[in-house]
């Protein structure tokens, strides 16, 4: 049940490893918090009749169909989160974006596929459904993801271990 309220965030290893305080350098303590009032007014809704929330709904129902077979379905907070997360990222204005294939993305990372860790992929019912889930993933259109994916179902069990995002200064680990 954690996982249907949290983020999943995998961070790949950074080039060096530095101190907390060697990587800052703003010295101002007089730095604000944004308030609750204020952060709603930055918040969007989901709108159920917009491209974008429709385009979710599709793809999720897709992809929970598939994980119910696999005994791992998810429910309304699961769906609502990633559409709040969805209409709310950067630079989505329509569901053709690459902003939203981004955001997509994430929530997959993030919140769908960690439910499947140690599922075993030997299983030919298993690997139908893994291959169902892999058309619907090559559908999100991030790269990166696709990636990742793959590399989780190449073992006995599906191994998710995240996946590094775009712009990041990994190695890809």
């Amino acid at each position: 049940k954690v996982l249907d309220r949290a983020n999943v965030l995998t961070f790949g290893k950074p080039e060096q490893l530095v101190l907390g305080s060697q990587g800052s350098t703003s010295t101002d303590e007089s730095l604000e918090y944004l308030t609750y009032s204020q952060f709603r007014k930055w918040s969007k809704s989901a709108a159920t009749n917009s491209p974008v929330v429709q385009k979710v709904s599709e793809v999720l129902n897709k992809a929970n169909k598939v994980m119910e077979k696999m005994g791992h379905p998810f429910a309304h907070r699961v769906y609502q989160a990633i559409t709040q997360y969805v209409v709310n990222y950067p630079g989505v204005e329509d569901e053709e974006s690459a902003a939203f294939s981004a955001a997509l993305a994430d929530q997959f990372g993030q919140k769908l596929l960690p439910k499947l860790r140690g599922i075993m992929t030997d299983d030919e019912h298993v690997k139908t459904n893994l291959k169902q889930l892999e058309e619907i993933i090559a559908l999100v259109g991030d790269e990166a993801l696709t990636k990742a994916f793959d590399r989780a179902c190449l073992g006995y069990q599906f191994q998710w271990k995240g996946f590094v995002y775009q712009g990041s200064q990994t190695d890809g680990q």
